[in-house]
């Protein structure tokens, strides 16, 4: 009873805080343009406007993002319709809600993720909040964006590659996992993959993933139906091709820091602008917020990172999941030293596999040490992130008042 009600509470926790930030938001974020000026892309390059066409039109050409996600439209448009058309909940409200249920599953799933891992109550309850308070999750559960729910799959997908990790493999577990890793996007795809020719045969390895593509494809038969500009996943036209950068140290820098440290702890929020247009961007942000709270917030998350991907490496040496999930963060790492504008957009990805590599601290004899500085990680970056995400808030207000009187 103590164990539900712990989860329970913090998915409600999750689920209420996400659709309260969500409320804040002036609504220009969801559009892409207002008297002349472009307003697409101001959080962070997420393509907001996109996800509510995807949410409200099945006709619309934004489906065509299924080519990259494959059964996102499948995902957010029935639960938003039937909120719209049968509740008559109003669109935006209904897309929040939506978002905040989403919010709540993520933070169960993460709950039963870090049990299925080893950790006790107390710790997985922990760093359940710790995931919780992330800027991550913070600021994209606020928001609909494909990669909180791709988040949402890497998590499931782990708990399935414990569960198996626990009892003779088979193959039906891992098609399971490959399918469900791709779902949301398709390059989370490599957690399946990359589980499958570890601990298969070869053979069986390529019967996994082959069996979780044609799986993928019977179920894209009937969302085409449903949605008629979808394109079939894994055909991703030349429209990525512009995300490409050529990797050079400042950029390494910079990925590697939103990747370790953004995650988790907001640092202060930069405006990048071009003619009729400006947004939000952390990407050339330090890890260290200014303010005593940031400063302290990033100092509490280093030390716990630290100490956690210590006692990580000691643990992978007997835990192949933990393995599975260094080898998963490295090859986001190296994807993302080439690939996106904003590292932070896909820093949901990059959460729940920091998260299970920092909890290893509570599979030590420095567990006591791990928990206590984890709890005061928590409540500084919770201050931390909020100052930052209320400041955000105030950026789209002033957007939203800039584009009120059309130029000239």
């Amino acid at each position: 009873m103590v164990e539900i009600a712990l989860t329970t509470g913090l998915a409600a926790f999750m689920g209420i805080t996400a659709y309260w930030r969500a409320s804040l938001l002036d609504s220009v974020i969801y559009s892409n343009e207002a008297n002349g000026y472009r307003t697409t892309n101001m959080w962070f390059d997420g393509d907001i406007p996109k996800y509510v066409f995807i949410a409200t039109d099945r006709h619309a050409n934004q489906h065509s993002v299924l080519s990259e996600h494959p059964f996102v439209s499948a995902a957010i448009y029935p639960p938003v319709f039937l909120l719209r058309k049968v509740a008559h909940v109003p669109t935006l409200p209904a897309i929040h809600l939506v978002w905040a249920v989403y919010a709540a599953l993520w933070t169960s799933a993460l709950w039963i993720l870090l049990r299925l891992r080893g950790c006790g109550s107390l710790d997985a309850a922990v760093f359940t909040a710790l995931g919780a308070v992330s800027a991550a999750s913070m600021f994209w559960f606020a928001v609909p964006e494909v990669f909180s729910l791709g988040s949402l799959t890497i998590i499931v997908a782990l708990c399935i590659a414990y569960a198996a990790d626990r009892t003779r493999p088979t193959l039906a577990a891992y098609v399971l996992m490959n399918l469900v890793s791709m779902s949301m996007t398709a390059s989370n795809w490599m957690l399946g993959i990359f589980a499958a020719i570890r601990d298969l045969p070869w053979r069986r390895a390529f019967t996994a993933i082959s069996g979780a593509f044609f799986l993928g494809w019977l179920l894209w038969l009937p969302e085409k139906a449903l949605f008629p500009q979808a394109t079939f996943f894994l055909t991703a036209s030349g429209r990525l091709t512009g995300f490409f950068y050529s990797p050079n140290l400042q950029r390494s820098s910079d990925v590697v820091i939103s990747l370790f440290s953004h995650t988790v702890v907001m640092p202060d929020l930069q405006v990048a602008q071009s003619p009729g247009w400006q947004g939000l961007t952390v990407q050339l942000s330090s890890p260290i917020p200014g303010g005593v709270i940031g400063a302290s917030a990033a100092a509490a998350w280093m030390a716990l990172l630290g100490t956690g991907l210590v006692a990580s490496f000691k643990e992978a040496r007997q835990s192949r999941v933990v393995r599975l999930v260094m080898l998963t963060l490295g090859a986001q790492l190296a994807m993302n030293l080439i690939f996106g504008r904003e590292t932070f957009l896909y820093s949901m990805h990059f959460l729940p596999l920091l998260l299970v590599l920092v909890s290893s601290i509570t599979k030590t004899r420095f567990r006591g040490y791990g928990l206590g500085v984890a709890l005061t990680t928590v409540v500084l970056v919770a201050a931390n992130n909020q100052l930052h995400y209320l400041e955000a808030v105030n950026f789209v207000s002033s957007v939203a008042r800039l584009v009120a009187t059309p130029p000239g």
